[in-house]
This record gives structure tokens, C-alpha cells and sequence, in this order.
């Protein structure tokens, strides 16, 4: 497979890899920045050159914005755009839903005898979910 080797560019601390091209036919260069920051060394993917139309220019520039701390990591804006969302109450596991309406819908069902309810009380007390019955 073509691009997994480096590929220097004209910008210390800039490099790009061939990778296969998002949304068409063909191969794209992904840039990626490597800078020292308190003595460790980090690299980053910055973007993709058609998707993201990145430019070795670009990268650099960005390279310099992580450096003087201007910048965040594209982790540490992922995880803030996260932090943002709406919190979704915790939701019942699929598997538990049909079980919890045949018990509500078809409770005197004659299908539904004491034993097939007793086993379907202990399946779920083995699962030990959260939710109660």
C-alpha cells in the first residue's frame, strides 16, 4: 500500500504520507507536524490536501501556532466540541425492550406462562443491569 512512508517537505517539522483520497478516486497527501513541547515530542495530523485543502504552507503555519500554544490539538477541540453537547439520558439496551413490552402489552397472554417469566426474571438478573423490571 502506497503512503506509508515519510515524505519530507520544504518545512522543517513538516511531513505528508499518501494516503487513499476520501470521497474520490485516486491517492491525497495527509500532512502531519512534528514540534517538542515541555521536552516531549509530539506529531499531529493536520489535515488532508484535497478534503481539508492543506498545503505544506498551512501545516507550517499551524506547526508555529502549536508551538507558541496559540492552537489547540485537534484532541483537545474534539473533546471540547463533546463537552458542549447535550448529556442524553441513559437509554435501555435494545435487547431488554422486547421483553420488558411482552410483560407490559400481553401480560395474561397464554403464551407468556409463570415459567417463561421466571426464566426471562433471571436472564436479566445474571445480565445485572442497571435497570429494574
Amino acid at each position: 500500500m502506497a503512503g506509508t512512508l515519510r515524505q519530507k517537505t520544504k518545512y522543517p517539522g513538516v511531513f505528508y504520507r499518501e494516503a487513499a483520497r476520501i470521497g474520490g478516486p485516486g491517492i491525497e497527501k495527509v500532512y502531519y507536524i512534528v514540534f517538542k513541547q515541555g521536552g516531549k515530542v509530539f506529531e499531529e495530523k493536520v489535515g488532508r490536501q484535497y478534503s481539508d485543502d492543506m498545503t505544506p504552507a498551512r501545516a507550517n503555519t499551524i506547526r508555529a501556532e502549536r508551538i507558541e500554544g496559540k492552537r489547540q490539538s485537534r484532541k483537545e477541540i474534539r473533546e471540547e466540541r463533546e463537552a458542549e453537547l447535550p448529556v442524553e439520558p441513559e437509554r435501555w439496551p435494545i435487547l431488554r425492550i422486547p421483553a420488558i413490552t411482552n410483560f407490559i402489552i400481553f401480560p395474561a397472554s397464554k403464551h407468556w406462562e409463570i415459567s417463561h417469566i421466571s426464566y426471562l426474571t433471571n436472564h436479566f438478573k445474571a445480565l445485572s443491569y442497571s435497570h429494574q423490571l
